[in-house]
């Protein structure tokens, strides 16, 4: 724990991209602790639910493996309980270094210069990434793969419809969650979809109407 808390700090020090890079790729590849806090750092359909911690460490209890146990168990749910959140501060006040990794884990950030294309940059395919492909202005019209058809935006939810080799269809999030309770939505593209399709992914939003009435 100690050597990636010293990692980090070293990796803020760094102000060269091309030093960084460097450094980055020597800490993945040399253990598997370090590897690991990066990719719940950083991995966008990883939250946690906590945003706040104590000034300083709690009373600690448990082990490591108990701690990331618990975050994925935390990962998992719709949000924390004051229960779920003191088991959270009590295991990462295991070592000081383990509680402010734990903090930075918790708010996505690891305060050290470090974000997931220079990770995967590093090392092939450490962190899940979710492109954010959109063509919003005239200066990048080129990298439209023609035919195309324009959305306006509208405060709907963004929506990645994921389409399979095979045809099968996801929805996710813009930050790589899996949107649930759109079966009905699902059916109607997969038994319309051309093969054609098969594959890609289709951006858009979805809206929400009750009783016919668009919210």
């Amino acid at each position: 724990v100690k050597l990636a808390f010293n990692d980090i700090t070293q990796l803020a020090e760094t102000a060269s991209i091309n030093d960084k890079l460097s450094l980055l790729r020597e800490m993945l590849y040399r253990h598997s602790f370090f590897k690991k806090v990066v990719v719940y750092a950083l991995d966008s359909r990883l939250s946690f639910n906590v945003k706040k911690f104590p000034k300083v460490p709690v009373q600690p209890s448990g082990t490591v493996q108990e701690l990331f146990d618990h975050l994925d168990y935390l990962s998992n749910r719709d949000g924390a309980s004051n229960q779920d959140k003191s088991k959270l501060y009590s295991l990462a006040s295991i070592t000081p270094e383990l509680f402010e990794i734990v903090k930075r884990i918790c708010t996505k950030d690891l305060k050290c210069g470090v974000g997931v294309s220079l990770v995967n940059k590093a090392m092939p395919d450490t962190v899940f990434e979710i492109p954010y492909c959109r063509c919003s202005t005239n200066k990048k019209i080129d990298r439209i793969k023609w035919s195309a058809f324009v959305q306006e935006k509208a405060d709907g939810l963004f929506c990645n419809c994921i389409i399979s080799e095979m045809g099968e269809v996801t929805f996710l999030t813009r930050d790589g969650k899996e949107l649930l309770q759109l079966d009905k939505l699902r059916s109607a593209i997969v038994n319309n979809l051309p093969s054609k399709y098969y594959g890609n992914v289709v951006q858009g939003e979805l809206r929400i109407r009750e009783d016919g009435k668009l919210l």
